[in-house]
Formats: C-alpha cells, sequence, structure tokens
C-alpha cells in the first residue's frame, strides 16, 4: 500500500475536483442509477390500478323491437309480456308483424289479439301497452342516472366509469349504437363479428343483433309459466338460451396495441363465465330496481311495460339462479394475435430495440470523432463517420435477428422478414440519433451522457412493457418523443397485424405512419448531427466554433482580411491558411477547460516537490479520458 494516499489524492484532484466541468461530469455519472433505477420503477410502479383507463367500447348491434305487454289468453289472464310477431284481426286473419316501429294505437278496436313471438296471445285492453326499443338503450339510459351501485356516467364525457374492485376502475367506456356501432363491428350472418376499427377501442363488448329478441323472449318464457294454458308453439327455455349462444355477446380485445395489455385481457377471458355468475345478478337486480323507480317518469305508453319487465326479471334472478351458468355459453371472446402470445414474442418488441439502440451506443466507445482526411468537407466528414456507424449497426442487427429466428420468431412465418426490414429502419434510424448526440458536445462524454439519458426516457416511456396511459402522466407525455414507441407500434401491427391476420390495410397504414414517425426523428437528427459536425470540425481547425471567440483572435492577430463586413469571420477562406498559430492563440486565451485556482496551485506545488506525478503511467491512451 506504498503512497496509497497520494493515488487516491491525485485521482481525486486530477479526475473530480480539477474543474468545473469535471466537477459536473462527476455529478452526473453519480446520477445514472438514479435515472435508470428510479425513473423505470416510478414509471411500472402501479400500472395495474390503471388498466381500466384503455379506451373501452359497449358496441351494440341490437335492433329495436315491437315490445308488448298485456293481459294474456289463458284460463287464469296474467300480465304477459314479449315481441310482436304477429296480430289476428277481427275477422279472424292473422297478419305478420315486421322488425320496423308498429303502430298500436286504438289496438282494441282493431286487434283480436297480439301474438308474441314466442306464442303467447296478449288481448288488447285497458292493460296493453307497446313500446319500440332496444333494452340496450334501455339499460345504458338507466346507468346515465348515476343510481346504480358500481356504474357512473360523466355527461361531459360522455363515457361510463365501471367500479371493478376497490382499486380498479373501468373509467374509459363509451357507448355505441346504430351506425356509429356498425362503423366500429358488425355481426356476420353466422354469429361471429367483423372488427372495422380496432384502433378506437381496445377492449369491446360487442351486443349482437337480436339482443333485445332474445331477452324478451325468457321474460315470455316465465311469464307462460305463470299461465295454466301455455302456447304450443312456445319455446322451451334451452332453446331460448341456444338462441344466445347462436348470437352471443362477443368479448373483443386485441394484442396489437400492446403485449400485456393483450395478455389482461386474456387472462380475464378465462374467468368471465365466473364473474359474470358471480357479479351479473346483483348489476341486473339494481339496474331493475331502477328502472321501476324511473318508470313514472316515462311515457304512459312505457310506465306499465317498464314495471313488467323490472318485476319479472328481478324475480327469474332470484328464483333461477341455477340456470345463470347457461348464460356464459351466450358470451364469446376474441383477442387479434392469440395465436402467438408469447412472452418472447411480445416482450421480444422491447429487446430488440434495447440491443439494437445499446449496440450503436458502444461503437461510440471504440470509434472517435477524429478527422483523418484533412481536406473533406463537414459533409464528408460527417456522412463519413455515419457510414461506418451504419455499416456496423446492419452487422450487428442481422446478427440479432437471425439469431432471435431461431430462437422462435420463425413462428410468425414470412412476416418475420418484413419484421427484419423493419428493425433495420429502426436500427439506422437508432444510428442516426447517436450519432448526433454524441458529436453534439465538444466534450464527447456529454454526448455519450445524453445517450443514456434518451435510453432512459425510452425503457421507462417507449410502449416496451405498459402502454403509457397506465402509467404516470409524466410518461405519457414523454412517450411521444421516444422512438421506441414508434418501433414497437410498429413490430406489434406487423407481428400481431400481418402475421396473425394476413395483409390488410388497417395494420399496413399503421406501419407506414410509425415509418413516417420514426423518419422524422431521422431527419431532425441527421440535421442536427450535420451542424454538430460542422461545429466540430471547425474545433479541429481552429480551437473553437464560436465565431466571436475566432473574430477576437484575428483582430488581435490583424488578421482582418478574414473578417467580413458582419463582423463574422471567413471560415472557408481561414482553412486554406495556415491554423496553426490561430489555434494555439485561440487554445491560449480560450482553454476548453478552466482549471479551478486551488487546483493550479496544488498541481504547480506536487510539479515543483514530486516528479512522480509530472508523468502518469498508463496502460493506453484511452486512458485519458
Amino acid at each position: 500500500m506504498k503512497n496509497y494516499w497520494k493515488v487516491v489524492q491525485s485521482e481525486f484532484r486530477e479526475r473530480v475536483f480539477s474543474s468545473k466541468k469535471r466537477v459536473i461530469k462527476f455529478v452526473a455519472i453519480c446520477f445514472v442509477p438514479f435515472l435508470y433505477a428510479f425513473i423505470c420503477i416510478w414509471a411500472f410502479w402501479d400500472p395495474i390500478s390503471n388498466i381500466g383507463l384503455a379506451p373501452m367500447g359497449i358496441i351494440s348491434n341490437d335492433n329495436q323491437v315491437n315490445l308488448v305487454s298485456g293481459k294474456t289468453n289463458g284460463a287464469t289472464p296474467i300480465q304477459g309480456i314479449g315481441v310482436a310477431k304477429a296480430y289476428v284481426d277481427k275477422n279472424g286473419q292473422t297478419h305478420q308483424i315486421g322488425q320496423e316501429k308498429f303502430d298500436f294505437s286504438n289496438s282494441a278496436e282493431k286487434f283480436e289479439s297480439i301474438i308474441t313471438t314466442n306464442g303467447t296471445e296478449i288481448k288488447p285492453g285497458e292493460d296493453f301497452n307497446s313500446y319500440y326499443v332496444s333494452l340496450i338503450d334501455l339499460v345504458m339510459e338507466t346507468w346515465k342516472t348515476n343510481s346504480v351501485p358500481g356504474i357512473s356516467f360523466n355527461a361531459k364525457k360522455q363515457k361510463y366509469t365501471f367500479e371493478a374492485s376497490e382499486n380498479i376502475s373501468l373509467s374509459n367506456v363509451e357507448y355505441k349504437n346504430g351506425a356509429e356501432a356498425r362503423k366500429i363491428a358488425t355481426q356476420n350472418s353466422d354469429g361471429s363479428w367483423k372488427v372495422l376499427d380496432s384502433k378506437k377501442y381496445w377492449v369491446q363488448v360487442q351486443l349482437p343483433q337480436d339482443f333485445s329478441l332474445n331477452v324478451v323472449n325468457v321474460f315470455d318464457h316465465f311469464s307462460q309459466k305463470l299461465n295454466i294454458s301455455n302456447p304450443e308453439d312456445s319455446e322451451s327455455l334451452k332453446d331460448i338460451l341456444a338462441d344466445f349462444a347462436k348470437s352471443p355477446i362477443n368479448l373483443w380485445s386485441t394484442y396489437r396495441n400492446n403485449f400485456i395489455f393483450g395478455q389482461f385481457i386474456y387472462l380475464f377471458d378465462h374467468f368471465k363465465a365466473g364473474a359474470l355468475i358471480e357479479s351479473g345478478p346483483q348489476v341486473a337486480i339494481a339496474t331493475l330496481q331502477k328502472m321501476l323507480e324511473l318508470a313514472p317518469a316515462m311515457d304512459d305508453q312505457a310506465i306499465q311495460l317498464i314495471e313488467t319487465i323490472a318485476k319479472l326479471g328481478i324475480g327469474i334472478i332470484n328464483s333461477a339462479n341455477n340456470i345463470l351458468p347457461d348464460f356464459s355459453k351466450g358470451i364469446t371472446s376474441g383477442i387479434d394475435g392469440i395465436d402467438y402470445n408469447l412472452y418472447g414474442l411480445g416482450l421480444g418488441q422491447f429487446f430488440l430495440c434495447i440491443g439494437a439502440w445499446v449496440g450503436v451506443l458502444m461503437q461510440t466507445f471504440i470509434y472517435d470523432r477524429k478527422k483523418r482526411v484533412q481536406s473533406a468537407s463537414t459533409l464528408s466528414f460527417y456522412f463519413g463517420k455515419l457510414t461506418l456507424m451504419l455499416a456496423t449497426a446492419l452487422i450487428q442487427i442481422t446478427i440479432l435477428m437471425l439469431a432471435v429466428f431461431g430462437l422462435g420468431f420463425h413462428v410468425i412465418g414470412a412476416e418475420f422478414w418484413l419484421l427484419f426490414l423493419w428493425m433495420i429502419f429502426t436500427t439506422f434510424i437508432f444510428t442516426i440519433i447517436i450519432n448526433a448526440l454524441w458529436f453534439s458536445f465538444r466534450d464527447q462524454t456529454v454526448g455519450k451522457f445524453l445517450c443514456v439519458v434518451f435510453l432512459v426516457i425510452n425503457l421507462s416511456s417507449g410502449w416496451g412493457t405498459f402502454p403509457t396511459f397506465m402509467q404516470a402522466k409524466f410518461f405519457e407525455v414523454l412517450s411521444y418523443i421516444a422512438p421506441y414507441t414508434y418501433s414497437i407500434h410498429g413490430q406489434g401491427a406487423i407481428i400481431y397485424g400481418l402475421a396473425a391476420g394476413g395483409q390488410n390495410l388497417a395494420d399496413n397504414l399503421i406501419i407506414l405512419a410509425n415509418f413516417g414517425y420514426l423518419l422524422i426523428f431521422g431527419v431532425i437528427f441527421a440535421l442536427l448531427g450535420i451542424y454538430s459536425a460542422r461545429q466540430r470540425h471547425r474545433e479541429m481547425m481552429f480551437s473553437t466554433s464560436s465565431n466571436k471567440k475566432l473574430v477576437d483572435i484575428l483582430t488581435e492577430m490583424n488578421l482582418t482580411d478574414f473578417i467580413t463586413n458582419k463582423n463574422k469571420a471567413n471560415w472557408k477562406e481561414l482553412e486554406l491558411q495556415d491554423r496553426q498559430l490561430i489555434c494555439k492563440n485561440v487554445a491560449a486565451k480560450y482553454p476548453e477547460e478552466k482549471f479551478f485556482k486551488s487546483y493550479e496551485n496544488w498541481r504547480d506545488q506536487q510539479s515543483l516537490n514530486n516528479s512522480e506525478i509530472k508523468n502518469p503511467s498508463q496502460a493506453s491512451p484511452s486512458d485519458d479520458e
């Protein structure tokens, strides 16, 4: 341990406390773990509680029905309810009723009876009521009152909030029906769904065309059970439940927007039946009870109908919980990209970006910014350096992509090669960005530090793990300036769009849009790189890039012929001259690093009294920085 204290003192004096610049570097380095660990922990501290901020839509294709209610034919007439299918006129002739709104005015005078889709005969009279309505619309209007526990409505934003648990609520839910709903998703003839807009809502609860018809048929069936003489053509409960299964409610989501969010929906899908059985009846009863309270405020035609629906519905739920599991068959789900839900594929998008970025960043440690061809122009100097880095980056990403192809990415098929091209483009953009930051300051260490800062921004806000709306608002704002965001969106469209669903316009437009965003990054940072290269080029030629400093030195040296009328140095003309004396004078008057007086005094004292410190040993010239 000979002279250990001298070594420690010399290291700290030289590398830390010798100048303001070195102190700043030291402080910055001390904050690197903070930047990485603290920021990333903050970014991912509690994203699950914000999952409800995802845009969700209740998409109703439900058709309005001619709902009728009145006394039934039978030995013991009761209040029946159903969807009108036909009517019998006073002459005993039966006429069909279509899906359009039917005029039931003066029904007692015109009709002998109304026949429902379930075969129930309802007699027109004082107790007869009709209402052209979708039950979904009716339920959603009821929820707008903010009176159903666990459900609230924001009239200004036109959004619903559903309390899922103590800490999680779905607060970004919109309801669309009619033509608006059909622009988002439509039901096919076989009961399946075609999603037309997969970007607006990350989760869609898709309600079928015959939802109201099937629900009212359940009410109709139970009302018949209370009647002694049931019609011969009435549907059994199993038949009615089979109708639900043929035209089910569909829960749709996608991996395309974000892999981890898609995984949450995938897991929820496995528990949907249990959730329906546990919480569905309570919400339904609360909604029906609220309908009863609201009925007096509606028009006269609707009052008796709503009361009948609500009372019968509450009775069904309270007495028939044993049939609720069968209703879960009437709920289906679909998640785009489910075939590629491996974590390696999903999070691999993030790691591809990290690998590409770190690979390019490491180039700044093995290459330098020296100008080797003295006659080269600024642009030649810049693009020469950039070409070397791009060529290296191409080799780096090729090795990486071939490795992940063998690891498992081959499962996405031919689209892997499109992903390969996308990652080459992404890596080239990263190279342009890192090159520009590396050249942005005279001291290259500052440029490298900026590359690390930008990396932290991308790690915390670049959509690599959770979507940013599940994080603090700060990170959502940062995501717009994180190139990872656009690279990962493009990768998602390739893997979970094109590979999973085949070629389609929507995903190609997503890819093109994110290509454009990344290209904007490339152009901006290329311009910054060219400007920075010019500044570094001038510093190599004249020890400064400042016009004011150079003009001062030229004036002192009586070289005013190289100063224009606008008091600017003629840089191009000066490059043709002998610059050695100019550089020496600039460096003497404007040193790059100004030392503290206390350090200069200490250094002078050491030079006089300690010969060992004059020529410190080093393993490599790179130890200088």
